[in-house]
């Protein structure tokens, strides 16, 4: 390893993304001021120039690395005694300011469950505990620290809240009940929910102080029920039916249900706060990909649990974070390259950040030398940054008297200022540690040897034996094994292997057996050896040699078993590799197959000469990988070709297989591979799509899919607006949401990204149609989907891809935005604001300083603004974040996140609702729409895709003059779009605004509408699908005759209440008249016959125009007896602006 190079880069990294001395502090002032406030910007997650995941300040834009510390309930650290009674904030408060002079941003705490739910027992917070939560985030707040919350387990109190489950839920206990019970899960949600209500009543500003929330700590199932069985099925609601007798569908098994458990709590966390950063920490184990294997590979710490892989979660959380530790049990850590995670590195996403939570060094992994552990941390973060997109390191300090010892905050922060690992005395985490003066450990107490001096030894090459002061050290021919230990001579022992088994007696002492020995001569010696703290003694005198059978675990490969000698060789030029077994029989594979090398077992043997040797065989295992449209309870479309695409090694042979289909394809050169299912009818039988390659340990398969019609639904915030929002103060919503249980219907969303180019994959996460999984889902995409799928009666999939505060032009490819003339203005003013961008962000930096230093407090800036609207002053705001290159509203930006990694997948057609961005632009927004349509039917090879389009809700105080309105005048270039583009409609929602909100509740009137439109349109359903539109005009008799098509049984006046509006049948209103100097009128009304208004207006004997439902919130009633409304309409041409006489 080049150590120096990757410094190197390290810094270069450093300097591209501008961070100074510490890079949290710069949030909030330099180290040491005392500035107060107790809201911080909230941190962000994006990606880099290179694709690469980082954390970022999302009000100055500037990338950010997590350095801090964990505070816990085990360690000394001043100020923790929980949040219980015995919480003392003056001891916070000297934390903090500590934290904050070392450089420190980042604080991780846990929330214990026996002291945070109420004393009656209720699933309710203790309101007490929780103040001091509050406080606690607060107080990080005003020193510059983020607040990273964790907890080991739920309250149990949360867990009965839920209630009984139906009998189909299985019948886990123990630790795995938390994982596979629906009501483990729900209570988790509910739990973390609760926790950000809490905060967010005390202060909302308080939810951007919150660094993350990481859902449990160190995740992981228990040894137990179902993965200690062996025979039978397990059918888990949501995620399938895995055989246990195979250890590969156990594997399966672990990881499908730990996807479904983040997911789902994730959903339920983001619906509360949908800017929540979400992880779950794990821990890297020998093989990071699926647990429980043969044998169990457990934690290290936790030896009766076992983890699912961390690689399997990762496209359900923001960002990733895992715990390290140089620990005697682990192998020893020397440089990244040794480390056994460094294996699993290109199984993970490094589009997203990484955390490493816990990171620290148990003294005696080290021979109690504070050097080397500060070096190996030091060497840990330079590499970790580089390899594993590590963007933060978070220091264990628990000081765990009478187990294994760490260093602990005195060695960290207190005896040695400045702190040689944090931000302040360390600003380059790739740099050396900081030169240090070592306090002297105490020397243990000198033990008596019972067994004497040593004698003589014969060892095998390489095995070594020092006296030290605590007995002798014992270097074993295994790279990096060793153990303080002593032996004797033994007749016919000539040589030395060694086999050892840890536990821990009923004191907590550390305990070895070891057996030292000749496997050639299959003679062995047993010493029992205990560690006390930094003492090791013997136990016992040692036993007469003993017969003890060889165990030579045998290895299977392609079908072939061997027992002994393997040898591994590459020819790179004829892409081959052979392993050679028993010195003779020879296995060849083409490294077509291959990428990565990977151990897969290590066998011990010896020579002619009886010298051991250990040897690994290697074998390339690149995932093979679908693409993540295709995951689990997905929906296929029927009816028509169904391309399936992933990667895998170049020139691999790929098969892939689904409802009896069988299809092949050999992977390009750049990586890709694609083949085209023929058409499939509908179909609700959960099948299971599997892609293969000849190797049998290469395959990705993903279970539960139904056939039938998959509609994406995409646009700005309405549309992403979430069906539990909806639900608060809309009661008829909240009923649709207890309600809500489809299994035919299947939710996809895409999480919400904006690179400079256009992904190739993105992760898509499908369930099926249930409360849990249509509380934070689109509202219009859940609702539509429910009336399709019970409507036409064969399965339906939505997927959501919306992002709020959107305009157009960020879901245009950026190739479109560039040629396209309307978007010129657009282009004009992007280039112009990068330009700027570095003058206007030194001017924010200034402005945002200044604005927090006048106000600290949310409180601070509400009597200030309550002083100005007395004297009749605008009120003051913090200063607007300029436009730079990161900012989403970019050319193409969300086009290139949320809908080019779904191409070519197969769709039934397209809901959008979108313009609040651009609905000042409605003079050419239908160019833009069409180029919109015209683009994505040709990027997924569908010429004819159905666009369904919704006008804008009406918005703003309701006008008693008559007023031109751009929002009126967007619906009509809406329909101007629709009629060009052809195949397309519009939808309008007169009737579903609210005054004083851009994001109305009533989204079951568009979620209809669009339904009906596709029932009609698209399913081929007989009858009227949409409100009356104006036919024709004439005038007669000082009254303007109006003609209606689309009037289905006739045109009716409805009672309507809009926004507290109460519009009777009483009157028809809604109705304009013109005269011919453009004045407009409000105009009484009146049905004749079935399709006929008649309008008249005293002041306009000689009408030149009429219009109806015009403003930015019109009253209007007319409906046709199917209960469409009337779409808005206008029949002169004139420009902006038309002067009303009133």
């Amino acid at each position: 390893m080049d150590f120096c190079s990757d410094c190197r880069l390290f810094k270069a990294l450093m300097r591209t993304v501008g961070l100074s001395i510490a890079v949290g502090l710069s949030l909030c002032g330099a180290a040491g001021a005392e500035t107060r406030t107790t809201s911080l910007p909230r941190l962000g997650v994006r990606q880099d120039k290179d694709g690469r995941g980082e954390f970022y300040n999302t009000a100055t834009g500037e990338a950010v690395l997590w350095r801090g510390t964990n505070h816990c309930r085990f360690i000394t650290y001043p100020g923790d005694k929980t949040f219980a009674e015995l919480y003392d904030r003056d001891d916070v408060e000297t934390m903090f300011r500590k934290m904050r002079a070392a450089g420190y941003n980042v604080v991780r705490v846990f929330l214990r469950k026996g002291n945070i739910t109420a004393t009656d027992g209720s699933a309710t917070l203790n309101e007490a505990y929780m103040a001091n939560v509050v406080d606690f985030i607060r107080r990080g707040a005003s020193h510059g620290v983020y607040t990273y919350l964790t907890c080991d387990w739920v309250p149990d109190a949360y867990v009965a809240a839920v209630g009984e489950l139906p009998e189909s839920t299985p019948k886990i206990q123990g630790t795995n009940n938390h994982y596979f019970s629906e009501r483990f899960i729900r209570a988790y949600g509910h739990y973390w929910g609760d926790v950000l209500r809490r905060v967010k009543a005390e202060d909302r500003a308080l939810l951007t102080a919150i660094a993350g929330i990481d859902l449990k700590n160190e995740i992981c199932f228990g040894w137990s029920d179902p993965f200690d069985r062996r025979e039978g099925t397990l059918t888990v609601p949501g995620v399938g039916t895995f055989d246990l007798a195979s250890a590969e569908e156990r594997r399966q098994l672990a990881n499908a249900v730990a996807v479904r458990w983040v997911r789902e709590i994730r959903v339920m966390v983001k619906a509360v706060d949908p800017d929540a950063l979400v992880s779950v920490s794990a821990f890297f184990v020998r093989d990071a990909d699926a647990l429980p294997v043969e044998p169990p590979i457990r934690h290290a710490a936790l030896p009766k649990h076992i983890a699912f892989g961390l690689a399997a979660i990762q496209d359900m959380c923001d960002f990733l974070d895992t715990h390290f530790y140089v620990a005697p049990w682990n192998q020893p850590y020397t440089s990244y390259q040794d480390w056994e995670g460094n294996k699993h590195a290109s199984r993970l996403r490094l589009d997203k950040p990484m955390v490493i939570g816990e990171i620290g060094v148990f003294r005696n992994a080290v021979d109690y030398d504070l050097a080397r552990g500060m070096s190996l941390l030091a060497d840990f973060q330079a590499e970790t940054y580089q390899h594993l997109n590590a963007r933060g390191w978070l220091h264990w300090l628990w000081d765990a008297r009478g187990f294994e010892e760490f260093w602990s905050d005195q060695w960290l922060i207190e005896r040695n200022p400045p702190n040689w690992m944090g931000p302040t005395g360390r600003p380059d985490p790739a740099a050396p540690p900081l030169a240090y003066e070592p306090i002297p450990e105490r020397p243990p107490d000198p033990l008596p040897d019972p067994l004497g001096p040593p004698e003589r030894f014969h060892t095998s090459e390489g095995a070594t034996l020092t006296a030290t002061p605590y007995g002798y050290l014992l270097t074993a021919p295994e790279p990096g094994t060793s153990s303080a230990r002593r032996m004797l001579d033994t007749p016919g022992v000539k040589r030395l292997d060694l086999e050892a088994a840890i536990h821990y007696d009923r004191a907590k002492h550390r305990c070895a057996t070891l057996r030292f020995g000749d496997s050639v001569a299959n003679r062995w010696v047993e010493l029992e050896m205990i560690w006390d703290g930094a003492r090791c003694r013997l136990k016992g005198d040692a036993v007469a040699p003993r017969e003890v059978p060889v165990r030579r675990p045998p290895i299977a490969y392609d079908g072939h078993m061997f027992s002994s000698w393997i040898a591994v060789s590459a020819d790179l030029a004829e892409k081959q590799v052979t392993l050679t077994f028993n010195g003779n029989e020879t296995v060849t594979e083409d490294l077509l197959e291959l990428k990565r090398i990977d151990a897969i077992e290590i066998v011990r043997n010896h020579d002619a000469q009886s010298h051991v040797a250990i040897t690994t065989a290697t074998v390339d295992t690149l995932p093979l990988r679908l693409a993540g449209v295709f995951s689990d309870h997905a929906v296929l479309q029927r009816d028509r070709p169904v391309p399936v695409w992933g990667w895998a090694t170049p020139g691999a042979e790929i098969t892939v297989e689904f409802a009896g289909q069988s299809k092949a394809v050999t992977v390009a050169a750049a990586g890709k591979w694609q083949v085209t299912l023929d058409p499939m009818p509908a179909s609700s039988e959960p099948r299971t799509l599997v892609a293969a390659t000849r190797n049998p340990h290469l395959e990705s398969r993903v279970s539960d899919l139904l056939v039938g019609d998959v509609w994406l639904c995409s646009g700005q915030s309405n549309m992403a607006l979430a069906l539990a929002v909806c639900a608060r103060t809309h009661p008829p919503l909240k009923q649709r949401l207890d309600e809500a249980d489809n299994p035919l219907l299947r939710l996809g969303s895409v999480p919400a990204t904006w690179p400079g180019e256009p992904l190739t994959d993105v992760a898509c996460t499908w369930r099926a149609a249930a409360p849990e999984s249509a509380y934070g889902f689109s509202a219009i995409g859940y609702l539509f989907g429910d009336r399709i799928q019970r409507e036409v009666g064969v399965p339906v999939g939505v997927i959501n891809a919306s992002r709020g505060g959107t305009w157009i032009e960020n879901w245009l490819p950026q190739e479109s935005v560039e040629t396209l003339p309307s978007c010129e203005r657009y282009i004009t003013e992007y280039r112009k604001a990068l330009a700027e961008y570095p003058d206007a962000k030194a001017r924010y930096d200034k402005e945002l300083a200044d604005f927090n230093r006048r106000f600290p407090t949310q409180r601070a800036l509400a009597a200030e603004n309550a002083a100005r609207k007395q004297r009749g002053e605008k009120p003051l705001g913090a200063p607007r974040k300029p436009r730079g290159p990161e900012d989403y509203n970019r050319p193409g930006s969300l086009f290139n996140g949320l809908i080019a990694p779904l191409v070519p997948f197969a769709i039934k057609g397209v809901l959008w609702y979108q313009g609040e961005g651009n609905v000042w632009e409605f003079s050419i927004y239908d160019q833009k729409v069409c180029e919109l349509i015209r683009s994505w039917r040709g990027l997924f090879s569908q010429p004819d895709l159905p666009f369904f389009m919704s006008e804008l809700a009406p918005l703003g105080e309701h006008s008693p003059l008559p007023q031109d309105s751009a929002r009126s005048r967007f619906g009509v270039a809406l329909a101007k779009a629709a009629a060009e583009a052809g195949n397309a409609w519009t939808i309008t929602i007169t009737d579903g605004g609210e005054q004083k909100d851009i994001h109305p509740r009533y989204k079951e009137i568009p979620a209809e509408r669009f339904a009906a439109m596709a029932l009609a349109k698209v399913y081929g359903k007989p009858g009227v699908c949409h409100g009356p539109v104006l036919g024709s005009w004439r005038m007669e008799d000082e009254k303007a005759i109006l003609t209606f098509v689309s009037v289905g049984a006739g045109l009716m006046v409805r009672d309507v209440t809009l926004d507290g509006h109460d519009l009777s049948v009483e009157e028809l209103v809604g109705f304009e008249l013109a005269d011919k100097n453009r004045r407009f009128f409000r105009a009484k009304a009146e049905i004749k016959g079935i399709d006929t208004v008649l309008v008249s207006c005293p002041e306009v004997p000689e009408p030149a125009a009429v219009r109806y439902a015009w403003g930015n919130f019109p009253l209007c009633n007319l409906y046709n007896k199917q209960g469409f409304a009337t779409y808005p309409f206008r029949t002169d041409d004139w420009p902006w602006m038309t002067p009303s006489a009133e």
